[in-house]
């Protein structure tokens, strides 16, 4: 009996110490990814300006040679290199008549990598079909030699019905 009230206090210390062990983890801090996020978000500036405007070739540098574009369109996809997807602007075969997005979101995932999540209702002409969205949409920014560049792209028609903002 003597032995199992000693044991008590002992007990009751390591059953505090795993207690406070418990305590709540504080997020880290990421200070190389807050400044990512907001070097996109200026690069992003130039982006929007050279869609309104329809200004292919300021569009040009923001995207990597490697550049890959997924897109469904009208219930049929795609997947284009930069050089397809600068032909479809300097063509005029994608045409922006009003350019809107909403819903973005930005992760950083350290310094030099950047996805950017959103819904586009932008109108637009693509390849002769008039499309109004809504669509949602991946960007992948990457820093390579000191400049930010879009190295993928995802844009996917939602169909009517299907989103709860319809």
């Amino acid at each position: 009996m003597t032995r199992r009230i000693l044991l008590l206090p002992l007990f009751a210390m390591a059953c505090i110490g795993f207690v406070k062990g418990q305590g709540t983890t504080k997020i880290e801090e990421d200070p190389a990814g807050e400044a990512a996020i907001q070097e996109v978000r200026n690069v992003l500036t130039g982006y929007d300006q050279a869609t309104k405007t329809g200004n292919a070739d300021a569009r040009a540098p923001l995207f990597n040679d490697k550049m890959l574009c997924v897109s469904e369109r009208f219930g049929r996809g795609e997947t284009l290199n930069k050089a397809e997807v600068m032909d479809l602007y300097r063509s005029g075969k994608l045409k922006n008549i009003s350019y809107a997005h909403d819903n973005i979101r930005l992760q950083a995932f350290g310094g030099n990598t950047v996805v950017m999540t959103g819904r586009s209702t932008t109108i637009l002409r693509y390849k002769g079909k008039l499309s109004k969205g809504p669509r949602l949409f991946t960007f992948v920014f990457v820093k390579l030699d000191g400049q930010w560049q879009i190295a993928a792209q995802h844009i996917s028609d939602i169909p009517k019905g299907d989103a709860p903002w319809n």
